[in-house]
């Protein structure tokens, strides 16, 4: 009995302890999403009809599939979703409390110009209008010909000219890989569309990006929650209540230990 009971508090033991056996590492991470997802895209793309396939996935099954893929697979996969799963995609992953994360956006479309001008030019047109503009808008300025004969010399070269020649943009992004995806994407809509590039560019100066933003935010709350997720903010209405609670008691917890030593 003796032994047995050894051997029991052992176990417990270990039991007690098994935090520490559990390695979080990114490598065990991805084995959790991999878990999620069961998707097998390498798997998937091998087949005659790999597109229905993907088609026919829900927009979250996509990105976390997406978020393991082979580099070397993913142009196809990218390729592949629908102009719905796309727009999926940014809506879980471009957002932060409830606000867009612009570059975030850019690092997706940085993954279609790799594929293609056209491909970027699909992609990006195919979103909503507030997603456009909403990503657009802070990087945009347009100057008229008498603002732009108004200028020195050395401001008149960051502006490129519209075809029309009596308008001028700026892209006002600082770092230069945002400034070169924008270029790129400019470049793209203008090879393929000079007449929706000059209408993009136009309402992306002109429309205050912070009520496109909120009006984005609006439509993309409705998705997600169809999906069976919530807000930030509706998460905290929920939890904030308790975390307070539970912060409070430890706040009491420290003043009175520091106060004690």
């Amino acid at each position: 009995m003796a032994s047995r009971l050894s051997e029991e508090n052992s176990l417990i033991s270990i039991y007690d302890a098994g935090h520490l056996a559990v390695s979080l590492t990114p490598n065990s991470l991805t084995s959790v999403d991999k878990a999620i997802s069961p998707i097998d895209l390498a798997t998937v793309m091998k087949s005659p009809n790999a597109v229905d396939i993907i088609q026919k996935k829900s927009p979250i099954e996509i990105y976390r599939a997406i978020k393991l893929c082979d580099p070397e697979l993913l142009p196809e996969v990218l390729e592949a979703i629908s102009e719905e799963q796309f727009t999926g995609i940014l809506d879980f992953d471009t957002w932060k409390e409830d606000r867009l994360i612009a570059k975030q956006v850019f690092s997706w479309l940085k993954l279609y110009a790799e594929i293609s001008p056209k491909e970027l030019y699909k992609r990006f047109s195919s979103l909503e209008e507030e997603y456009q503009l909403a990503t657009l808008g802070p990087y945009i300025r347009i100057y008229d010909q008498e603002e732009y004969e108004k200028m020195p010399e050395s401001f008149q070269d960051r502006l490129i000219t519209l075809p029309s020649n009596d308008a001028y943009y700026e892209i006002t992004a600082k770092d230069q890989e945002t400034f070169l995806i924008i270029e790129n994407l400019i470049e793209a809509i203008m090879a393929n569309n000079m007449s929706y590039a000059i209408s993009l560019l136009a309402h992306s100066a002109y429309m205050p990006p912070a009520e496109q933003e909120e009006l984005l935010s609006r439509f993309r709350r409705s998705r997600i929650e169809e999906e069976g997720y919530v807000s930030y903010n509706e998460s905290l209405s929920i939890f904030a209540p308790y975390a307070f609670h539970d912060l409070t008691k430890k706040i009491d917890h420290w003043n009175t230990t520091l106060s004690d030593s």
